[in-house]
């Protein structure tokens, strides 16, 4: 059944299920319509034709996205209910590698999947299923699809906008929370319009790795309501590596307002500092390999003008991420999705955000020597200390063939100080292979033989 609709990425089909019982048996067949789907505005909306309006609040619609499976969309709890005159509209989820979206028009009494392979082994009353990257017909007119994300231009790159209802918070996010004067500033909000707290954020649509990220900013910072977070961060969708600077309070009036902090939050992976009175701040993080160092200035000019620090902080524990997917982010937002506690929105300017990059890391590499007893020696190079237990080192002596050494399955050890050691019997030849324990890959390999001197470490 689901080969049906993989040939059918282009057109609206509907199909429809008379449900015994259900008051319609008599009735021209139920269809459900998607009229557009605008992701900029984070929008879907559509109609249910031939539906009695006895029958309006007995039925709701519900979504569904096809990316490797189905999943109900935009979140597992989402229905629509039908309006007055049938129509229906969803806030709508951007996550990126949609394919076709379906809608289903279900007894408001049905229990759903969250996900699934194929969306006709649901129960319905009417479904439509489109295309999700191309204008597609819907019977009685044209519907409109508007792909891709709001974006702005701020510090020399592009920024997409959230525009959506979700974390952190959950919050409503929304493009009118966002802005960029003319001198080139960014702009956050939180502000109420129509009963409805919106918050503002924005990232950059790749990551950008190991290296400084520095970032301007200015506000009424000790007035900001207590409810009220500022983020400045980097974090990955799937691994959920996060790097944070936060001026945030969490609720208490009374406690410190800002903290730098390396997800997961504990005692010792985050830092509390208060910021004053300041009203300008320049704060930075330098992510390296296996540790981040954190720094936040008064003002805008405060490490160009030679200023000490106000907070320092460095951290080198197990929770540093590997910089693999992680994206910077900035955002201002309600903790709980809470309204602020006094009332008021807060508005945060963005001056400058430089990212300096590392430079590049050095290649891996392994040494090895044996000593006048059969001991083998060893060193690694170009892994960070934190990272030495992600490696272990196999060992082969040759005779008449290459034997791992000193036993069969034999995997070495590398301490934090980068070195390992074992022993091998009669040899002619040594090598010595670096494998990432994870995926038993080797990445860097190193022979020895019998008369070579012993390799030199290098300085640091």
């Amino acid at each position: 059944m689901h080969k049906k609709l993989l040939e059918r990425l282009t057109v609206v089909w509907a199909v429809s299920l008379v449900l015994a019982g259900a008051g319609l048996a008599e009735q021209a067949t139920p269809a459900i319509r998607i009229t557009a789907i605008d992701a900029a505005r984070g929008l879907i909306k559509g109609t249910v034709e031939n539906l009695p309006a006895a029958q309006r609040s007995k039925h709701v619609v519900a979504l569904y996205v096809l990316t490797d499976v189905w999943y109900i969309h935009p979140f597992a709890s989402s229905r629509c209910r039908l309006k007055n005159d049938n129509s229906w509209e969803s806030d709508h989820v951007l996550r990126g590698g949609e394919k076709q979206m379906a809608a289903l028009l279900v007894p408001a009494s049905a229990s759903l999947p969250h996900k699934t392979n194929d969306v006709e082994q649901i129960k319905f009353v009417a479904a439509t299923v489109v295309a999700y990257k191309a204008k597609f017909a819907g019977r009685g007119g044209q519907a409109r699809l508007v792909s891709g994300r709001p974006q702005v231009r701020f510090a020399g790159r592009t920024w997409v906008v959230k525009n959506w209802i979700g974390g952190p918070g959950p919050n409503r996010f929304s493009r009118s929370a966002v802005a960029v004067d003319g001198d080139g500033k960014l702009h956050l909000k939180i502000f109420k319009e129509a009963n409805v707290w919106h918050c503002g954020e924005v990232f950059v649509d790749r990551p950008l790795g190991y290296g400084e990220y520095r970032f301007r900013f200015s506000g009424s910072l000790k007035a900001i309501d207590p409810r009220i977070v500022l983020g400045l961060f980097v974090y990955g969708d799937k691994k959920h590596g996060e790097i944070d600077f936060e001026l945030a309070r969490w609720g208490n009036r009374e406690a410190k307002n800002a903290q730098f902090v390396v997800q997961p939050a504990r005692k010792k992976s985050m830092f509390r500092f208060d910021s004053g009175d300041a009203t300008e701040l320049t704060c930075s993080f330098t992510w390296r390999p296996g540790r981040v160092q954190f720094r936040c200035w008064r003002g805008l000019r405060g490490p160009e003008a030679g200023q000490k620090p106000m907070a320092e902080w460095s951290y080198a524990g197990k929770s540093v991420p590997a910089a693999t997917e992680e994206k910077v982010r900035i955002n201002l937002w309600l903790t709980g999705g809470r309204p602020p506690a006094g009332g008021q929105g807060a508005e945060v300017v963005i001056h400058e955000f430089k990212f300096i990059p590392s430079e590049p890391a050095a290649a891996r590499q392994i040494r090895a020597w044996v000593d006048a007893a059969d001991k083998v020696h060893g060193f690694v190079t170009g892994i960070a200390p934190a990272d030495a237990g992600k490696y272990g080192v196999r060992v082969y002596a040759y005779t008449d063939r290459w034997y791992i050494q000193p036993y069969v399955g034999s995997i070495h050890r590398v301490t934090q100080g980068l070195t390992f050691a074992t022993w091998t019997r009669k040899w002619d030849r040594l090598r010595a292979d670096l494998v990432e324990r994870k995926t038993d890959k080797v990445v860097a390999t190193w022979t020895y033989r019998r008369g070579d001197s012993k390799p030199a470490r290098p300085e640091g």
